[in-house]
């Protein structure tokens, strides 16, 4: 954050990251979690209805922490670590399913992020896809992703999350460049970016990655190596376009003079 206005001062403040669609950190109590009856504010008449819906699942364990990632997550050290959370996200998905099924919108996609969701297994992916069809009305679903990393990915994974429902795959590759690479701490090799990306187009079809741009350093080549690497691996059919949103204050916009 820049609030020094000097051309040579470009960030001078640190401040929190916030998403405000998902909980970074706990902002709430326990005791007002805990109070909190999402059976009878489903019988609420206040509540009013939703034109659409989405559905977020977060799995928070990672293999490797990447070194620019603000959200919540731990290193996975054990099986059993994941088996109970996947407990955990059962009941909470059941605890809340008679609210959501109040908003009476369709529900019109379902993202699984985290962390890492390609580390659960085969069996896990089939689990959580058994529960959000036991608990939900999903005929109106048009996007249910599955965020993923190369490193955890296999093709068995990935047919449980086709039996699911699953119709795209989105994981981060950040930059194809070894020193940023490094820098991330990204510790996937080329040759499982490629496996992911050929399988999940094989078996699922839609695949999306993440690239970071702007990064302190990077020259304008480098970002056009990665962009180029990008559309050598991906061999999009269709075009691939981003919003780039622009603060009035930011590096980008004091590189250019106003008129």
């Amino acid at each position: 954050m820049q609030l020094v206005d000097h051309p040579f001062v470009k960030f001078d403040q640190l401040k929190p990251i916030y998403n405000f669609t998902y909980p970074l950190f706990r902002t709430i109590s326990n005791e007002f979690y805990n109070y909190l009856d999402f059976n009878k504010l489903a019988q609420s008449k206040q509540i009013p209805q939703a034109r659409t819906i989405s559905l977020y699942l977060h799995i928070p364990f990672c293999e490797t922490i990447c070194s620019f990632c603000p959200f919540q997550k731990g290193a996975y050290k054990y099986i059993k670590q994941i088996e109970s959370y996947m407990s955990a996200l059962t009941t909470e998905i059941r605890n809340k399913g008679n609210f959501i099924r109040s908003l009476k919108g369709p529900i019109r996609s379902i993202y699984i992020g985290g962390g890492t969701p390609s580390l659960l297994s085969a069996d896990n992916i089939r689990h959580i896809g058994k529960v959000l069809y036991a608990e939900f009305e999903l005929s109106s679903l048009a996007e249910f992703t599955l965020e993923s990393e190369p490193k955890s990915v296999t093709r068995d994974k990935l047919y449980a999350a086709r039996e699911i429902g699953v119709n795209r795959i989105s994981f981060g590759v950040q930059s194809f460049i070894e020193r940023f690479r490094s820098l991330f701490n990204l510790t996937s090799t080329r040759e499982q970016i490629k496996n992911t990306v050929d399988w999940s187009q094989e078996i699922i079809g839609h695949v999306g990655f993440d690239l970071l741009y702007g990064t302190h350093s990077q020259q304008a080549e480098e970002l056009l190596y990665d962009l180029k690497q990008a559309s050598f691996t991906l061999k999009p059919s269709t075009s691939m376009q981003s919003t780039i949103w622009l603060s009035p204050r930011n590096c980008i916009s004091l590189t250019h003079k106003k008129d």
